[in-house]
């Protein structure tokens, strides 16, 4: 495409154009204004020619202005433009080749064509050029760049935009300016200014090209050398990097400059991996290199530190999509981390970033995965680490809380390592995260060491509501005197406060010294440790006010648990024996209670009784119920049956007492050899008499015939007209007894002969073997009736065989019949 081009100067004492070709006839009209002076000029400045270049839409217009002296007032000025679209230019030769067809002088009377390319002259790159272009990589000036003069500032930018990428020339404008003022609505890139207005230009970048440059930047050598800049070029279509302005051009250069080292240090790849997302954010092109980049900096990542790791926490791969070998690396890293204790500033930091509310990067994920993957272990340096660094920032508690595994083994270690003393900057948010993961020893652990016992317990309390659940409360009183344990379960009456107190005292009975029977606590406390330990009672202070007071609050109708007072019941405090008027509580107890009170207060009276301070008449009918009993009656007899006075006392005291007990005690005085006075005697026998107790005197009886216990005889004496013949008849035998009548004689031989010959007087032909007939034996049903005719028979002589006679036969049949034999030393067995 052919060079367009137009001139401008003055026109009827205006600035206007002159002349124009046809291909700058649209541009031409928008531009005048550009090619005259930018400002009136300042008093004793002097000006050169001058080169100024711009872009009017598409095309980009380089112009060379000149003063005009002939035109019709002073200050005019004639400028010659030529231009062609962008397109045609963007080369490394185009600015070049436009500037070549600029005239060197004026000539107003110059007839305008379509100009072609000419060949350009290739000018060699200044030291200035090296200078200016570090000015324009450098983002921190303040624009416009200052170039004092108006000489080779168009020669030094041809040279640099031979090495300019495409975007970075779309930025190349320059022109004339005596004054910031004449830029303050838009600045050119580079302005050129009188050198005697130097000092308006304060605070911008100044190039003075007549003095030496100072020493050129490595990135502007590097962008200057035709190699470096092919090289440069290779690097941005490897990562497919498109660059679209000056300060990405100069961050392209900084990441080649990376790249070419070839270092696999951290720091220098991440540095890399930050240029090259600036320059190319998307996955294509270039996707392979950059997945090779990102591979490389996973691998350095094991050697980086923790400030190194942060410097990740913007990075975001995700339009890359290659992004996972780096974010397991991190992973890992953390992993490791996580369980180093330090509380430095760097790691206090990274862990806050990768915690914090919304903070959803990769980096941030994979930084929580490390810890969480770290926090399974739950061992002690893990949780040695975060106390550390929880105590150094304690916002971190509540977010590395929720990442921690539910799991007991890991409330038992942060537990176990805790500190020992913990202050309320730390526990109040370590509190609020145990409990919202119902970690109740953890929260024991933080409330016991950083407050006071009462207020402790009241924090517990307030959350670790699971009465199953006693491991929280145990640890707030562990190492503490056991009265505290028992004071705080009085006050605050927690189910398992009481039961834990209730097994310390059943340990140590003496807790139980100040036991109050009012308090519902101290009642489910004594509940527990009578319960663990029946002789727990024994602790209790003074146990007849505390049998007053259950008394009293009986009386008074307080609602005693029926439980606690079964517990009581089991103990000597039970015995309501010295109580006054004791017969209007039992219908205040609540059974098995009462029947329990009832027995030991029976036992107490009965002991008392046996001690002789208590009277029968001492006892209400309930209670004399109660004594009776077998319980409290055989309790009695275990422990006072031997002597006989006491338990003939009980026996007189009370009729209610059955005729079993009676026998079953005068047995035992047989088993256990008791030996039986005179006057004890006499009231055993005037015992049985008066209670007609038939069986009782059967084994009064029997003690005398078959253990001889001549100590009874006296109650044997009382007892002649109650025996049964056999026993009367046994007792006359062993001499215990005198013969008291014949008849009493003739009874006894009468039951002997129908002891021993049960089917009548001639059984074994007895009678006939005496010398009588069988036609003498009265007759009978039964071998009693038989008998009972017989010895009527012999009795009043009616038969021609003598009592004698059959007495010598049946003898003769039983010679140690003792009987038989005391019968032949009676008188009416005597032959006259």
């Amino acid at each position: 495409m052919p060079i367009s081009e137009a001139t401008f100067g003055a026109v009827d004492k205006g600035h206007a154009i002159i002349a124009v070709t046809s291909g700058a006839a649209k541009v031409a009209p928008r531009i005048v204004g550009r090619t005259d002076l930018p400002n009136t000029v300042p008093s004793g400045t002097e000006w050169a020619s001058f080169e100024s270049g711009y872009f009017e839409g598409d095309t980009y217009v380089l112009a060379r202005t000149w003063p005009d002296p002939g035109a019709p007032r002073a200050g005019m000025v004639f400028t010659h433009a030529v231009m062609a679209p962008f397109v045609e230019i963007d080369n490394p030769d185009g600015l070049l080749l436009l500037s070549a067809n600029l005239p060197q002088s004026p000539d107003r009377g110059a007839a305008l064509k379509e100009r072609s390319w000419q060949p350009p002259e290739h000018h060699a790159v200044s030291k200035h050029a090296h200078q200016l272009l570090d000015a324009l990589l450098d983002e921190k000036r303040q624009p416009p760049i200052v170039w004092l003069g108006e000489a080779d500032l168009l020669r030094t930018l041809t040279a640099l935009w031979r090495y300019l990428p495409s975007a970075a020339r779309r930025s190349v404008t320059f022109r004339l300016s005596f004054g910031p003022e004449d830029v303050a609505a838009a600045a050119p890139l580079v302005v050129m200014t009188p050198r005697q207005l130097a000092q308006r230009w304060k605070g911008r970048t100044i190039i003075d090209p007549t003095q030496p440059p100072p020493p050129a930047s490595e990135v502007a050598r590097s962008i200057l050398t035709p190699s470096s800049a092919d090289e440069i070029a290779a690097y941005a279509n490897a990562y497919g990097i498109i660059v679209r302005s000056l300060s990405e051009f100069g961050l392209l250069q900084k990441s080649w400059e990376i790249g070419k080292s070839g270092s696999s240090e951290y720091g220098v790849l991440l540095a890399q991996l930050r240029f090259v997302m600036t320059l190319s954010p998307q996955r294509e092109p270039g996707a392979e290199q950059k997945a090779v980049l990102v591979a490389d900096l996973a691998r350095a990542v094991d050697s980086a530190n923790t400030t190194q790791i942060s410097a990740l926490r913007n990075i975001n791969l995700a339009t890359w999509g290659c992004g996972d070998p780096l974010w397991a690396a991190v992973r890992a890293w953390a992993t490791r981390a996580a369980a180093l204790e330090t509380d430095a500033a760097d790691d206090i930091a990274i862990w806050r970033n990768a915690t914090a509310d919304g903070a959803q990067s990769a980096w941030a994920l994979a930084v929580r995965e490390g810890l969480e993957e770290a926090a399974k272990s739950a061992d002690g340096a893990f949780c040695v680490a975060w106390w550390r660094r929880w105590t150094a920032a304690p916002e971190l508690i509540t977010p590395v809380f929720a990442l921690l595994p539910t799991k007991k083994k890991m409330q038992d270690a942060l537990v176990l390592t805790a500190p020992q003393t913990i202050d309320e900057t730390l526990a109040e948010p370590v509190m609020a995260a145990a409990a919202g993961k119902k970690w109740w020893a953890l929260h024991a652990t933080v409330a016991r060491r950083s407050l006071a016992l009462s207020a402790a317990v009241k924090r517990q309390l307030a959350v670790d509501t699971d009465q199953a659940y006693t491991a929280g409360f145990a640890i707030l009183f562990e190492g503490l005197p056991a009265h505290d344990l028992l004071a705080t379960a009085v006050d605050v009456e927690d189910a398992r406060l009481i039961a834990m107190a209730g097994d310390a005292a059943a340990a140590d009975p003496t807790l139980l010294e100040p036991f109050d029977p009012r308090i519902v606590a101290w009642r489910r406390i004594w509940e527990i440790a009578v319960r663990r330990n029946a002789d727990a009672w024994q602790g209790v202070g003074d146990q007849t006010a505390v049998r007053e007071e259950i008394v009293q609050q009986l009386r008074g109708g307080a609602p005693l648990e029926p439980s606690f007072l079964e517990q009581v019941a089991v103990t000597p405090i039970a015995n309501l024996t010295d109580v006054p008027d004791r017969g209007d509580v039992w219908d205040t107890l609540p059974e098995p209670a009462r029947s329990a009170f009832l027995a030991a207060t029976a036992t107490g009276w009965l002991t008392d009784f046996a001690n002789r301070k208590r009277a029968p008449d001492d006892a209400d009918a309930t209670l004399r119920r109660a004594i009776v009993a077998p319980q409290a009656r055989d309790a009695f007899f275990s422990a006072h049956g031997r002597t006989v006075a006491i338990a003939l006392s009980y026996f007189e005291a009370f009729e209610e007492v059955p005729e079993h007990v009676a026998t079953a005690w005068l047995r035992r005085l047989r088993d256990q050899h008791i030996s039986v006075d005179q006057a004890d005697a006499e009231r055993i026998g005037a015992l049985v008499r008066d209670r007609r107790w038939h069986s009782a005197a059967s084994v009064v009886a029997a003690l005398l015939h078959t253990d001889g216990r001549g100590s009874l005889a006296p109650a044997a004496i009382a007892l002649r007209g109650f025996f049964q013949m056999m026993d009367l008849g046994m007792l006359m035998v062993k001499g215990f007894l005198d013969v008291g009548s014949q008849q009493d004689v003739w009874a006894i031989f009468e039951d002997v002969a129908c002891e021993l010959y049960p089917h009548g007087p001639n059984e074994t032909e007895l009678w006939s073997r005496a010398g009588g007939k069988k036609a003498d034996l009265p007759d009978g049903y039964t071998g009693r009736q038989r008998w009972h005719a017989t010895v009527k028979l012999l009795r009043n002589g009616g038969s021609r065989l003598s009592a004698s006679e059959l007495l010598t036969e049946m003898t003769a049949d039983h010679r140690r019949n003792e009987k038989l034999a005391w019968l032949a030393k009676q008188a009416a067995f005597q032959e006259e």
